[in-house]
């Protein structure tokens, strides 16, 4: 037996039945790789960070924290220093100006994240963060708007140490190539996606709200972290 591909390029079955072992162990391996690293890092608990910002290059309006039992460790509002909301931004996460007027400002709320995640308890926690790059670029900004000052080890590169970027992991987890775009070939996909991949219903939740995008993200953590256990968090 034979069979015809797209290109009307005649294989045999046992060479097919190779080439498709040979492409289910690749994809064994890959995913091997990510889960192992997985495991490791959240052993012993984890947190997860989201924002909501001002515009896509702009200040933090919303920061949220949560744990690996998704408790609530921060979720408030945050008063930009230089910004306000866009109207775009506002369509997407239904923050407005006036919702933040007498919020606090970056700086204290981000005090109190250091406090939760360096206590002797916590300090070798990774934080985990869906689209880290952004979040944390934002995060910097608004500090630097605020005149923040850094302590003498710039506390800022050890967040960015500990932080864990879930998009690109979920990418490689996924495994969809793009030649073009993307760390790795790995096409990177929007945070509704992976909840959904994984039967994870988003449909009644209020997407683009920090906590439930941290809900969301620690969904996708479990569910890779668990692939070869089987158990499903949807």
């Amino acid at each position: 037996m034979a069979t015809k591909i797209e290109n009307d390029e005649v294989i045999p079955d046992e060479e097919l039945n190779k080439i498709i072992e040979e492409m289910n162990n690749e994809e064994d391996k890959r995913l091997k790789v990510i889960v192992d690293e997985y495991q490791q890092l959240t052993k012993g608990g984890f947190f997860v960070l989201d924002t909501e910002t001002t515009d896509l290059v702009g200040e933090v309006v919303s920061f949220s924290l949560i744990d690996d039992k998704n408790n609530i460790l921060i979720n408030e509002y945050c008063k930009p220093t230089r910004n306000k909301i866009s109207k775009t931004a506002q369509s997407i996460h239904n923050i407005s100006n006036k919702m933040i007027k007498d919020s606090r400002n970056i700086i204290p709320i981000y005090e109190d994240f250091l406090k939760i995640i360096n206590t002797e308890e916590n300090k070798n926690k990774t934080i985990f963060i869906y689209n880290e790059g952004f979040d944390l670029s934002t995060i910097y900004r608004s500090l630097n708007y605020a005149g923040y000052k850094y302590k003498e080890n710039n506390d800022f590169d050890d967040v960015e140490f500990r932080s864990r970027c879930v998009m690109k992991d979920f990418a490689y987890y996924y495994g969809e190539h793009n030649e073009y775009y993307d760390t790795e070939n790995y096409k990177w996909k929007k945070l509704e996606f992976a909840a959904n991949y994984f039967g994870i219903e988003t449909k009644n939740l209020k997407l683009h709200n920090s906590a439930v995008d941290c809900y969301l993200t620690l969904k996708v953590i479990e569910n890779i972290r668990d692939h070869f256990s089987g158990r499903n968090y949807g």
